[in-house]
């Protein structure tokens, strides 16, 4: 079985001469402790330091999977030790300037750089504090590292006009930068203004300006990030091929002229391919059960997915057009796992990714206690358990506190948690002669409850399903509840 090399593993498996990631073979040790891979020819250097013996390391490597060199330059390939050489004569490596001593780097040295040269320039979480008076008409640089992502962050005062301008640069191609985007929040020491900035992408030339007058010296700055289209690190069965072998991002649909069933073709899809649903902006949906594949929906016209849920849901209701073509794809045996986008180094099948997602320690997203007047903010996991133990939740203790956007329901009453997108929703269905259910966002902002609401989905054995109609009672049939965000008309 194959196992990817967790971040905090693979960025101390540095080669001392050439600092990339000891992922070419043979790995020789060298009396003075020195390192070489099998990209290194020896040198007089090495050699001066005595023979070098090979490390017991480079026998166990054989199946492990090392991310690409450059993957801050937007490469996703997970490689063994065998493909990284052909890999890395494609895959050529890019330079990049130091913001703020201007030195040329690799992007693979970049952050070691600023740990040597720039220790105070580098943010360790998507949140910071500044000083207005220390930075009066001067350009702050940091570095901030999310996943496989690389960001440099500018910010800068204008005493004149008294209006602070915040840009957060992706370091690789401008390509990714359009499909990466942030968001803003400014507040001051006091909180008595709390302003939200518009989305940007993470391209050079985007910035968001604020209005800092009526706010004190001390001002807090958080922004978080959200990714469309970008491709996650995934795994397949068979090792010994490159992904680079599956490069085609879909055959090419071979469709007749006579031909009128639109959903019947099976086609594999590469393994770094983001299978995000366009409409509930969920990553990878599938079954709860590992023996079982739901499919999906592809539209080679407008190059977007819908996952099998969101695909009956709009269906049903002609919302999509007979000129949106939409192809069923079901996914291959070998493509059942994914490893975490959160980029903690554990892989799951499909029927288990979602929620481990949203409980992941690496995740970086911080959420209000639904609970009445609770002024707490933790991220799923630690939220979870202040539930439990702060407000004696007893009444949802059965199964899990906090649910994905879609869940299994077994027996009623059935009361949760639910996270959809960035909101927490709280759900409740119970049964005496009918049916009743109470579905709604937790929240304290009047223009979020405005906006948005939710709207529940039942399928009964993955066969879309009214309310009325749940066969929850019958044990051979699998009740599914997926809840979407919809806009309030």
């Amino acid at each position: 079985m194959a196992f990817i090399i967790p971040d905090n593993i693979l960025e101390t498996l540095i080669c001392t001469f050439c600092h990339k990631y000891l992922s070419v073979k043979p790995i020789i040790v060298y009396p003075n402790r020195d390192v070489e891979c099998g990209r290194c020819a020896a040198t007089e250097q090495q050699k001066s330091h005595g023979a070098g013996v090979e490390s017991v390391y480079g026998k166990m490597v054989d199946k492990w999977l090392f991310k690409c060199i450059n993957r801050f330059d937007g490469c996703r390939e997970l490689l063994t030790c065998s493909q990284v050489p052909d890999h890395e004569k494609v895959c050529l490596e890019k330079n990049h300037k130091c913001p703020i001593c201007h030195e040329e780097l690799k992007s693979f040295l970049m952050i070691q750089h600023f740990h040597s040269n720039h220790k105070d320039a580098i943010l360790d979480c998507p949140a910071f504090v500044f000083n207005l008076n220390d930075h009066l008409g001067m350009l702050t640089v940091y570095i901030y590292q999310e996943e496989d992502n690389l960001f440099f962050l500018y910010i800068s005062y204008n005493q004149l006009e008294n209006t602070i301008e915040l840009q957060l640069v992706y370091m690789g191609s401008e390509k990714i930068a359009s499909n990466i985007y942030h968001q803003f929040t400014v507040y001051s020491e006091n909180k008595e203004f709390d302003i939200n900035c518009s989305a940007k992408s993470s391209c050079i030339n985007e910035f968001s300006l604020v209005d800092v007058s009526n706010m004190s010296r001390l001002i807090f700055v958080k922004f978080k990030i959200a990714y469309q289209n970008l491709q996650f690190c995934a795994i397949t069965d068979n090792v010994n091929s490159s992904s680079s072998s599956i490069n085609h991002s879909f055959e090419k649909l071979k469709l007749g002229q006579g031909e009128t069933n639109q959903t019947n073709k099976i086609i594999e899809f590469p393994s770094g391919y983001n299978l995000q649903c366009f409409n509930c902006k969920e990553i990878c949906i599938y079954s709860f059960y590992a023996s079982k594949t739901v499919d999906y929906y592809y539209s080679p016209m407008h190059n977007n997915i819908l996952c099998f849920y969101c695909f009956q849901w709009l269906n049903h209701k002609n919302k999509i057009k007979e000129y949106h073509f939409y192809v069923k794809h079901t996914t291959p045996s070998n493509f059942r796992s994914r490893f975490c986008k959160w980029n903690c180094g554990r892989h799951f099948v499909y029927s288990e990714i979602v929620l481990h997602e949203i409980y992941c320690k690496k995740r970086i997203q911080y959420y209000n206690c639904p609970v009445q007047n609770c002024q707490i903010q933790n991220s799923a996991l630690p939220l979870s358990d202040h539930l439990l133990i702060d407000h004696d939740c007893n009444s949802v203790t059965d199964h899990l506190l906090i649910e994905a956007s879609f869940f299994p329901i077994f027996e009623l009453p059935e009361e949760c948690f639910v996270f959809v997108e960035d909101q927490i929703i709280y759900f409740q269905l119970t049964a005496q002669d009918e049916y009743n259910m109470e579905c709604k966002i937790v929240t304290n902002d009047d223009k979020i409850q405005l906006q948005w609401k939710p709207h529940v989905l039942f399928f009964n054995n993955n066969t879309l399903s009214t309310l009325a109609n749940l066969c929850i009672n019958d044990k051979n049939i699998d009740c599914i509840a997926k809840i979407v965000l919809v806009k309030n008309e």
